[in-house]
């Protein structure tokens, strides 16, 4: 049976590797020659995931039987949209997906059903300083701004209109961001994780992820929330993946989407906690049933590793044992914007929370990135 994934980067390489290990013939699809996820898949097209049209040709062309989504907001969307219309899997009615994956849909979304998320409008009128402004409909990061004043405003928002011109506009609340991972299941989650995403260099880029352990009464209403906007929207089983903002023992709703999150998060999923994520998922998305599958609780850090100058790559030095290693970078290729590079993921995993959150705090120093002007 043949699968299509719209997407092939590395970040899709942990569903190209589970469909494939389950018997299905994997083709990747999206207009990048240098994703590496294609390498992994059995066959892959060089055509834009958002050229709809040559899509479907694809779709009716190899007899597709399956279409799983790629991580990213524009796959997830055209996957849904596609696989509603061929009825090529399980996913959610388009209404649900238009309001999950639109910031200020989804925003407008809880502010009606009591759910809490950071105050914002699509203008920046009525807010207080200082304010975030983020695109609407992208994710990791892009066009992301923190204004702190009205001087700042013009050249922030014509920066983020480079990337969409519909804007989001948040009162910006300084506070601990976590990753909030659920598999959801007839509208309940029957698994869930907890990450703490830590920036490095770039403060609207997660370099680093970890295992993380908040209070449990916390947990336990992001869940319940969680349930919540699940039997509203009439959500189909599969990933609820949430970014989320703690303070003050408070916590704030930021962006949620049903992929998968990016940067080998579903292997740091499984690492920590033995459990079949990426199963799970792909299941879902096909409409098949699913257990949740666990073994011996870990912990787990997830570090993509950043250069910290433009220059020639020379490599990455390690100084600490690893269970998993990509290498997104090839030596001596030349780096132009450091603040936005990933030239490699690791992943690390401890018996010990402590031992892990030692070496998380220190990983920069551990793992790097060397660099010559």
């Amino acid at each position: 049976m043949k699968v299509l994934i719209l997407g092939g980067s590395h970040r899709d390489i942990p569903l190209i590797e589970t469909l494939k290990k389950k018997g299905f013939f994997v083709i990747t699809l999206a207009n990048a020659n240098y994703y590496i996820g294609h390498k992994f898949a059995n066959k892959y097209y060089n055509i834009d995931f958002n050229d709809l049209k040559s899509v479907k040709e694809i779709i009716k062309k190899e007899k597709i039987d399956y279409l799983i989504a790629g991580c990213g907001e524009e796959s997830f969307y055209n996957t849904a949209l596609l696989a509603n219309e061929f009825s090529l899997g399980n996913y959610d009615e388009m209404e649900a997906v238009e309001i999950i994956h639109n910031k200020w849909k989804f925003k407008e979304f809880c502010l009606k059903n009591s759910i809490s998320v950071p105050k914002g409008s699509d203008s920046y009128k009525g807010l207080e300083f200082p304010i975030i402004i983020k695109p609407q409909n992208l994710s990791g990061g892009k066009g992301v701004n923190v204004v702190y004043d009205e001087k700042e405003l013009k050249t922030s928002i014509n920066f983020a209109k480079k990337f969409s011109n519909n804007l989001v506009f948040e009162e910006f609340i300084d506070g601990e961001i976590i990753a909030y991972s659920a598999i959801l299941k007839n509208q309940k989650v029957v698994y869930d994780f907890v990450a703490k995403d830590i920036p490095y260099l770039n403060p609207y880029l997660i370099s680093t992820a970890h295992s993380y352990e908040i209070d449990k009464n916390i947990k336990n209403d992001i869940k319940n929330d969680t349930e919540k906007i699940a039997k509203i929207l009439q959500l189909k089983n599969g990933p609820f993946h949430a970014q989320i903002l703690l303070k003050d023992n408070k916590y704030y709703f930021m962006d949620v989407t049903r992929r998968i999150a990016g940067d080998l998060f579903p292997y740091l999923i499984e690492y920590a906690d033995n459990v079949n994520y990426s199963e799970m998922v792909v299941n879902s998305y096909m409409g098949m049933d699913f257990e949740v599958n666990k073994g011996d609780k870990k912990y787990a850090v997830r570090h993509c590793v950043m250069p910290k100058k433009n220059g020639i790559y020379e490599g990455i030095e390690c100084k600490v044992d690893y269970k998993l290693r990509l290498d997104l970078v090839k030596k001596n290729e030349l780096i132009k914007d450091y603040t936005k590079v990933h030239t490699g993921i690791f992943i690390l995993v401890f018996n010990k929370y402590d031992e892990m959150l030692n070496t998380a705090r220190k990983i920069n120093d551990l793992i790097y990135a060397k660099v010559k002007d």
